[in-house]
């Protein structure tokens, strides 16, 4: 009871004579800023090639220009070539009927869009883009008897007036080497003027005669390709 007694006591005696510690956590210095550096671009222009539109009978250049450290403006240029097939067509038919047959002819496509970079980390021209674009393609081609019922050539044609509103990525792969990848959704208006032969018998004798077919209307759209690219600094 004794020693019970004396241990109580110094422990009452070090608690009454023991220094109050206070802890301090000073957070002001755990919350550090950092600022993200930028990849600086080593190109300010790209000139570009569409390999995959050739199997859409087009013959598409680009070239992209940075305006702002985000935003590009994006032009599209080229030839269109129509009736594009892997033989060579025929024209052997009926001799009584028309033997009609369409050749290819040259149109053009063009667009135009601005292109905003959103990542933090690069500059336009690089990664990630959004890009609302107007594009118009215009085909032409011709049409005629090759049997000599009907006389004449016609001259037909598609043209394709669209907004897309495009999702792409372009990445380097060299200092001046670059891939364009993009996909887009819109809606456009299409309109195509074709001719046909006709013939009919007017009582007495058969008469033969082109025949007018015009289509147009609105239509949704898709908008997808790869663009090869060559970069350069503008002077």
């Amino acid at each position: 009871m004794k020693l019970i007694a004396y241990l109580s006591a110094v422990l009452i005696s070090s608690s009454a004579f023991a220094q109050e510690e206070i802890i301090i956590i000073d957070r002001s210095k755990t919350r550090i800023k950092t600022e993200r550096d930028i990849k600086k671009n080593e190109n300010d222009q790209v000139i570009k090639f569409a390999p995959l539109s050739m199997f859409d009978g087009e013959i598409l250049f680009g070239y992209e220009r940075q305006l702002t450290a985000k935003g590009s403006f994006d032009v599209e240029l080229g030839p269109t070539i129509s009736k594009i097939s892997f033989g060579v067509p025929g024209h052997v038919g009926n001799s009584f009927e028309p033997s009609v047959g369409e050749s290819g002819g040259l149109g053009v496509v063009l667009g135009v869009a601005y292109r905003y970079y959103p990542l933090d980390e690069t500059e336009a021209l690089n990664r990630f883009y959004v890009s609302p674009q107007f594009r118009y393609k215009l085909y032409t081609h011709s049409v005629q008897d090759y049997s000599g019922f009907v006389p004449g050539v016609q001259r037909g044609n598609e043209t394709m007036a669209n907004f897309f509103f495009n999702f792409g990525y372009q990445s380097w792969l060299s200092e001046t080497f670059s891939m364009d990848f993009y996909f887009g959704i819109g809606i456009g208006n299409y309109s195509s003027r074709d001719y046909y032969a006709e013939n009919f018998f007017n009582g007495t004798e058969w008469e033969y005669q082109w025949r007018e077919e015009v289509r147009s209307g609105p239509r949704y759209v898709l908008n997808a390709g790869i663009k090869v690219g060559i970069g350069s600094k503008s002077k």
